[in-house]
């Protein structure tokens, strides 16, 4: 049998299988576009006023995970209240180099979450977001640190190591949680008060390991409070300045 019968051959038992893969061979490759991503700084805290500690850095990338340069890119706060500035030269709108990474700082001004964006007209519809929690640099800092395996209750510790803190009115009383634990834990705390004195405000907190909550008295009194996830209790009492 000659060559070309037997190519007939192998595609007629082949069936299907055969003719598939053929029109995958022939069909045209097509071209991937750049991508934009966050690679840095995402989640992170800091003190309202204070540039964050760490910028926030995109990268533009080819589908060889080769950087592409000179590629703009707008930066913009979506939410919250604060001041960008280019690493590079003080302006939002900066170009990336030749690793394809462009950096922009932010300096939040007012207490909360603040939201940032990232996107180029170059690739329309492509967006890298951004978050950071602003805060004030607190007056008084309660260490929660969680039970064996996140299991057993929290135990609070103000700066004389006890669990019932006496603070100024007005002062920032900071709680952070388990800074020490292990990450492989998956732990979460809940400060949240179970009684609050006349005129001043309830408070809740959710923190991960390593988070921090914030909470201001308003008022002169007591508030007992509890980790409303695992057990433990404290209080915090705030006198007239």
């Amino acid at each position: 049998m000659s060559m070309s019968k037997l190519a007939f051959a192998a595609a007629v038992a082949l069936g299907p299988l055969a003719l598939t893969a053929c029109k995958h061979d022939d069909a045209p490759t097509e071209p991937i576009a750049p991508v934009l991503v966050a690679i840095g700084g995402n989640a992170q805290s800091g003190f309202v006023d204070s540039v964050l500690p760490l910028a926030f850095v995109v990268r533009v990338k080819d589908r060889s995970n080769r950087g592409v340069p000179d590629v703009p890119i707008e930066w913009r706060i979506t939410s919250g209240a604060g001041d960008l500035a280019s690493v590079a030269d003080g302006t939002p709108f900066t170009v990336t180099d030749s690793r394809g990474l462009a950096a922009v700082s932010l300096r939040p001004t007012a207490l909360g979450f603040v939201t940032v964006a990232a996107s180029t007209a170059t690739l329309p519809g492509a967006l890298a977001t951004f978050s950071a929690f602003a805060r004030r640099v607190p007056d008084v800092v309660i260490h929660i640190d969680p039970g064996f395996d996140c299991g057993d209750p929290s135990t609070f510790r103000g700066p004389d190591n006890s669990s019932d803190d006496t603070v100024k009115v007005g002062a920032v009383v900071e709680w952070v949680y388990g800074v020490q634990a292990s990450p492989f834990f998956n732990c979460t705390a809940v400060v949240q008060s179970t009684t609050a004195p006349l005129g001043g405000s309830p408070f809740v907190g959710l923190m991960d390991l390593g988070g921090r909550f914030q909470f201001v008295p308003e008022v002169a009194g007591t508030w007992d409070y509890v980790d409303a996830n695992n057990g433990g209790r404290g209080t915090l009492t705030a006198v007239a300045p």
